[in-house]
């Protein structure tokens, strides 16, 4: 390829030649090559997966474009990243707090992304890195009737750890009033998306305000990174002032934060996460001891680091009277183990032999 400039009196010189290429399409979706990383890429408009599968850039809301599958309707994660077939964006729970096993398909509710450095996931990964949102082009004002400050419930920090009530409820358990999932946060559970919390979005952090933490450390928020308000003006986050406040926290284009009644009309902006890949399986737990004790031992340990991963949901517990040559699956008694208990960081292991050793 070489190039010349041309003006009024006509071409001038051409350059020299650049070093020859190869068309063919792209191959992108591993880690440090995403989709939406490498402007040749998005200017082909046709990529290559893992596997050989092919994505092509397809016309979304607004100027946006999203990568789907070829003569298909899965569409790829915001982060660009694919590995299997788990991988295609998944819709959410009405909730907001977790993913469904349903393939995320509908192109026109997507408007945007964005890549803030910290994105909820679920209430154990509140600050997770790594990640990027898929936003819609907005919707019509409406009030947040799903709060009732009346009744001393507000949305807390974060809305995504007190929307877990049946969607016919709402606060107090009220079956006659408004229901949770009513106004903003029903417009975005309708579409499989969610409400944004405040560090996702350009929101600026100063002033006071309550915000979720993860190991005690405040999430850093998004600033030019996160998800823009909607171009009518203020736009509903998912966070309250307080707990049980009377006022939630909206953000637009010209003043970053503020503090808005409950029942004032904004506009509401959907966001949508990408997950953890599907193989993101738990790293090792570490420091596993165990005492002895008659015909059993008890065993503890410290929980894996986990960042960005699945939700740990149990541990499995297993010893060895060979050394190490086989190992049995301690199973307790299923009546006697809560969720809670599943998760904890210490087993009893009982109906071993005494005067055999175990490991």
């Amino acid at each position: 390829f070489r190039v010349a400039a041309v003006n009024d009196s006509g071409t001038g010189a051409f350059s020299a030649a650049s070093a020859p290429v190869t068309p063919a399409t792209p191959t992108c979706g591993t880690a440090g090559k995403g989709c939406y990383d490498n402007a040749g890429f998005l200017a082909g408009g046709r990529a290559l997966l893992t596997g050989g599968r092919e994505v092509e850039l397809v016309s979304a809301a607004g100027n946006f474009r999203v990568w789907r599958e070829k003569n298909g309707s899965r569409i790829l994660s915001s982060t660009g990243l694919w590995s299997s077939d788990a991988d295609w964006q998944k819709t959410l729970v009405r909730n907001g707090a977790s993913f469904t096993t349903t393939n995320f398909t509908t192109v026109s509710n997507i408007g945007g992304r964005a890549c803030p450095p910290n994105v909820f996931l679920d209430r154990d990964n509140l600050q997770a890195t790594d990640r990027c949102l898929y936003y819609d082009a907005g919707n019509p004002a409406q009030t947040l009737v799903a709060a009732k400050p009346s009744t001393g419930l507000g949305e807390a920090e974060d809305w995504l750890g007190e929307f877990t009530r049946p969607g016919t409820y709402g606060p107090g358990n009220d079956t006659t009033g408004a229901s949770w999932y009513e106004g903003n946060v029903k417009t975005c559970a309708d579409k499989g998306m969610r409400l944004p919390v405040l560090y996702e979005t350009t929101f600026d952090e100063s002033g006071s305000y309550t915000f979720p933490t993860e190991g005690g450390a405040l999430p850093r928020f998004a600033g030019s990174l996160g998800v823009p308000a909607h171009s009518s003006g203020w736009t509903w986050t998912a966070s309250a002032w307080t707990a049980d406040a009377n006022a939630y926290i909206g953000w637009n284009l010209g003043s970053l934060s503020g503090r808005v009644n409950w029942d004032g009309s904004l506009s509401v902006r959907c966001v949508i996460p990408s997950g953890p890949p599907s193989s993101a399986l738990p790293d090792a737990p570490v420091s596993v001891t165990a005492l002895p004790g008659h015909q059993g031992a008890s065993v503890a340990w410290q929980a894996p680091d986990n960042l960005d991963r699945p939700t740990i949901r149990k541990y499995v517990v297993q010893y060895s009277g060979d050394d190490g040559k086989t190992w049995t699956t301690w199973v307790p008694p299923s009546s006697s183990v809560t969720s809670t208990e599943q998760r904890a960081t210490s087993m009893e292991v009982r109906g071993l032999t005494n005067g055999q050793a175990y490991r």
